[in-house]
């Protein structure tokens, strides 16, 4: 998280260097507007059907960030989905009764 955080400085010789930078040193805005501004950028992966696990683990972290709550997560989670991964999860959303993010995961 630290390369998330870091901004460029210029030294007395123009070159550039990466430092994190001071709560002061933010051009007026504070700490959790900075946050806000980089958790924007946070997006939920494409899955195609490929390591699963790896992508749920993505996709938890992805809810949590942007708080989307437990009832909105399989819509959201269906809009990420691409090819086979797709056409699979629309057949077994509608082959379970009232499907739930914790019945998927």
């Amino acid at each position: 998280m630290e390369c998330l955080t870091k901004k460029p400085n210029h030294d007395d010789d123009g070159h550039s260097s990466t430092t994190k930078p001071s709560l002061t040193d933010n051009d007026g805005k504070d700490e959790d507007a900075t946050t806000h501004s980089w958790l924007k950028k946070v997006v939920l992966p494409t899955f195609e059907g490929s390591d699963p696990l790896g992508w749920l683990a993505r996709a938890e972290k992805f809810f949590e960030v942007h708080q989307v709550k437990s009832s909105e997560r399989l819509r959201v989670a269906f809009i990420s989905m691409e090819g086979k991964a797709c056409q699979w999860f629309q057949y077994w959303r509608n082959q379970a009764k009232h499907p739930s993010w914790e019945d998927f995961t």
